[in-house]
């Protein structure tokens, strides 16, 4: 979070800009795989957990120490979404075809088979919101972790969705987040 004097100067920030940055939430995604492909997606779930669960998982994290898949420290809110969906020909959606406004695109990539983004907002110089979406021939995955979050955790995000694809992804979050 942001040190207590930048908050009024961030709330007028946010209300001049409030129109210029682009939104992510599960409905975002859905509607853009509807878009896109004209058909509703199949939704395999969506999970939402607010800074209670996810400081309960944070705990869970330290119980297992150096073994963790991926470091969650810092998040307040996780949200998680999996759709089954597929396009024409190639992967279910072209995410890199969704509006990025207002934010830093970590990675952005399409291919014959899979495409996917990875976005971060900073505050302070740290990295408070990330949105990862990607995409395979029949599912999409969406993910956004918000809190102060590591300077890795986007690359690292990045890499095992560029390599092994959204499915990958949603392994290591789900693995992170189990105790």
């Amino acid at each position: 979070m942001c040190p207590p004097n930048r908050h009024a100067a961030l709330l007028l920030a946010f209300l001049v800009l409030a129109g210029c940055v682009a939104r992510f939430s599960p409905a975002t995604v859905r509607d853009e795989i509807a878009r896109q492909n004209g058909d509703e997606p199949r939704i395999a779930f969506e999970l939402q957990l607010g800074r209670i669960a996810t400081s309960l998982i944070q705990s869970a994290l330290l119980d297992r120490g150096a073994d963790a898949d991926l470091e969650l420290a810092g998040v307040d809110r996780l949200e998680l979404a999996v759709y089954e969906a597929s396009g024409a020909r190639g992967p279910a959606l072209d995410a890199t075809e969704i509006s990025a406004r207002g934010w830093e695109t970590t990675l952005r990539f399409l291919d014959s088979t899979r495409s996917g983004v990875v976005l971060t907002r900073s505050c302070g110089g740290r990295i408070g919101d990330l949105v990862l979406v990607g995409s395979g021939p029949r599912t999409v995955v969406y993910a956004r972790l918000r809190g102060e979050l590591s300077a890795e955790l986007p690359a690292a995000l990045g890499e095992t969705l560029r390599a092994d694809g959204p499915l990958a992804v949603k392994d290591a979050l789900a693995a992170s987040t189990a105790g």
